[in-house]
């Protein structure tokens, strides 16, 4: 049987044609269903911004309000008022602060200093109760890092954990360091986390509590991965880590 190159030959050019078109077309709905995607995010999102925006507005404007019109407020009214407003003002700037953390994760600002420096720094920022131990265990290690960004880390994780054990009972953390990795490990006396949450906790805009951005959880991931690490959490007992690579600027300080 005699074969027809020339049929063949402009068979596949046709062929050849149709798939470049089909690839094309492939493409094209790809990029239409992302940017589908990414709107119906972005109006997620929004709606999600507007609604933690408004609650504290609305409570920054009844206080307002009672304390320019009500002429015979007690002094302890005035100061429970002033608070209310405060608390709303600190509520709003966090939440733009974590928006915008989110939308422009900015460039790391790298330099070295001691994870116990940090730690410390960390846990002199929350508002920690006395009938909560918190204790650092493990040798202090030297590592190149956004003080800053790691110092937001950390005090996120120590916030989910006081809100965790409800202010009472105890936070361990513990660096670990081996050949490759140094792990800053924080184990909590609280329940735990479900499955169904852990799922999803990573998520932007995803929370269970009734104030915050849902983006606490989000943006910690996105600044350890920034620094080529990890975030994991286990339960059994709770506990979050944050694993950073080591460097050739890592050194392990021995006490």
């Amino acid at each position: 049987m005699k074969i027809d190159l020339g049929k063949v030959i402009k068979k596949e050019k046709e062929l050849s044609i149709k798939q470049i078109f089909l690839e094309k077309k492939i493409q094209e709905q790809s990029s239409d269903l992302m940017r589908t995607e990414k709107m119906a995010m972005i109006g997620q999102f929004t709606s999600r911004l507007a609604h933690d925006i408004r609650n504290p507005l609305t409570k920054l404007k009844i206080s307002h309000e009672i304390l320019s019109q009500a002429q015979n407020l007690s002094v302890m009214d005035k100061i429970k008022h002033q608070q209310r407003i405060t608390d709303a003002i600190i509520n709003i700037t966090h939440i733009i602060e974590d928006v915008l953390e989110f939308v422009r994760m900015s460039e790391l600002n790298l330099r070295e200093n001691t994870l116990k420096n940090i730690l410390n720094a960390s846990i002199e920022n929350l508002d920690i109760p006395s009938s909560v131990n918190v204790k650092i265990e493990g040798d202090d290690t030297s590592i190149l890092c956004d003080n800053r960004k790691l110092e937001a880390v950390f005090v996120n994780i120590l916030k989910n954990a006081l809100e965790a054990i409800k202010n009472q009972g105890y936070i361990t953390i513990k660096i670990l360091n081996n050949d490759s990795n140094t792990e800053i490990y924080f184990e909590d006396s609280g329940e735990g986390i479900s499955q169904v949450v852990q799922s999803k906790m990573y998520e932007p805009m995803f929370t269970t509590k009734q104030h915050g951005s849902g983006l606490g959880l989000a943006i910690c991931k996105m600044i350890v991965e920034q620094h080529g690490g990890k975030l994991i959490y286990k339960n059994h007992p709770s506990a979050f880590s944050v694993i950073l690579p080591k460097t050739n600027k890592t050194k392990t300080i021995v006490q």
